[in-house]
């Protein structure tokens, strides 16, 4: 309580650097560190006069400067040819080069008040570089293992320009499905913004496997006054994509219908709030492009709750002991001594949900050697691994959308 008391009144710098010491300690517990570091509300004043981490000073190194030449790139004309084309690679780099990128990211959000859960978590033993050309850099981050969602799989991305910082975005892989949230800063909002997006799309077809592409109601301007000011879904609309809900949908054809045939015609900001009201989506499959289903992530909460209700009275922990013993007996007994300890925590967190599908039981030896596969990718190092081999896994895919329904 001492300890507390001086990180929230910050008099005895003594006492504050102890308390310091202790926040920093790796053999603590985290969550223990994250209570106490919340608990002792420590004053934590950040100066950007001057500072490398602001704004207008913050800088990477650049393979190359590209000097404008020539007109700006105007948006592709067809997003599904784009992503037919070769891939550019994406390379690893070392942990000691990521954490130059994840303090990067860090700062990047901080000097803006924002805050993205898979960006402040960011592993920097999981960090990826595409370069496009054009002085562009895209860096993909992985999440720190026990900060991972059970199923989904979240990615943190910054967006670098010679150099610069020009966006940053994040993308949660579902099998064949990304869910994509970008955001351009508005300084760069006029420059090649599109060959950016184009790319970060390429990016994760080529390698994370994703064919879907959804962006939620909030990125084109539901509640959200930026995106509409800044056209959102007009943009999104000319890459190909189009609102779930048919009463969106009809609205947006009979806009667009409007702007191709009425000189100087402009959406309304009232019309653009009613364009706002659903989730868009593209598919790289044209004929797949009638009408969208998503597999629904609530709907498995809902299953997993009612297991935790029906059977272990609302006792999490006895659900996740309990469902990871009966897991164990339904994959056969894998042997768990060379499994890690984020790997085991993959098994206790995916369990629950897992022991629910009622086919389980059912599946062939090699459906079963694949899912333990999955799980321990889950708790790995690199969670791309568990996005590409749970791609592979159709049945997995099959029983939870049954599940859901």
């Amino acid at each position: 309580k001492d300890w507390l008391m001086i990180g929230r009144h910050g008099k005895n710098r003594s006492g504050l650097q102890a308390l310091l010491a202790l926040l920093n300690n790796p053999r603590i517990p985290y969550s223990l560190r994250k209570h106490l570091y919340e608990s002792a509300e420590i004053p934590v004043r950040w100066s950007l006069t001057d500072c490398k981490g602001s704004r207008t000073l913050l800088r990477l190194k650049s393979l190359r400067t590209f000097f404008q030449t020539e007109p700006i790139l105007p948006r592709t004309r067809s997003l599904r040819a784009d992503l037919s084309k070769a891939a550019v690679p994406l390379r690893k780099i070392s942990s000691r080069e990521g954490a130059i990128y994840v303090r990067t990211i860090r700062e990047v959000l901080a000097s803006r008040v924002r805050e993205l859960y898979p960006l402040t978590n960011a592993n920097l033993d999981e960090v990826y570089i595409v370069d496009p050309g054009r002085g562009m850099q895209i860096v993909i981050f992985g999440t720190l293992p026990r900060f991972r969602l059970p199923l989904e799989a979240n990615f943190g991305a910054l967006l670098v320009r010679n150099g610069i910082p020009i966006g940053y975005g994040v993308a949660a892989v579902l099998f064949e499905r990304v869910e994509i949230a970008i955001n351009i800063f508005p300084a760069f909002r006029n420059g090649e913004s599109s060959f950016a997006i184009e790319h970060f799309f390429r990016l994760f077809h080529h390698h994370f496997g994703a064919n879907l592409f959804l962006v939620r109601s909030y990125q084109v301007g539901e509640d959200n006054e930026e995106a509409l000011e800044s056209g959102s879904f007009w943009f999104y609309y000319k890459l190909g994509f189009r609102p779930v809900k048919p009463t969106v949908r009809a609205l947006a054809e009979r806009e667009a219908q409007k702007v191709a045939t009425v000189p100087g015609y402009r959406s309304s900001m009232r019309t653009l709030k009613r364009l706002a009201k659903s989730d868009v989506y593209f598919h790289v499959d044209e004929s797949k492009m009638q009408g969208f289903s998503e597999l629904s992530i609530i709907n498995l909460g809902l299953a997993v709750t009612r297991l935790a209700a029906r059977r272990f009275a609302g006792s999490r922990p006895r659900m996740e002991s309990e469902s990871e013993r009966q897991l164990l007996r339904l994959l056969g007994s894998p042997s768990l001594f060379r499994w890690t300890g984020d790997e085991r925590t993959a098994l206790s967190h995916l369990s629950p949900l897992l022991v629910s599908i009622p086919s389980l039981k059912r599946w062939s030896r090699p459906e079963k050697r694949q899912l333990v596969n999955i799980i321990r990718a889950k708790g790995s190092v690199s969670e791309r691994k568990f996005v590409t081999l749970s791609q592979r896994h159709s049945r997995l895919a099959e029983a939870l959308r049954t599940l859901a329904k």
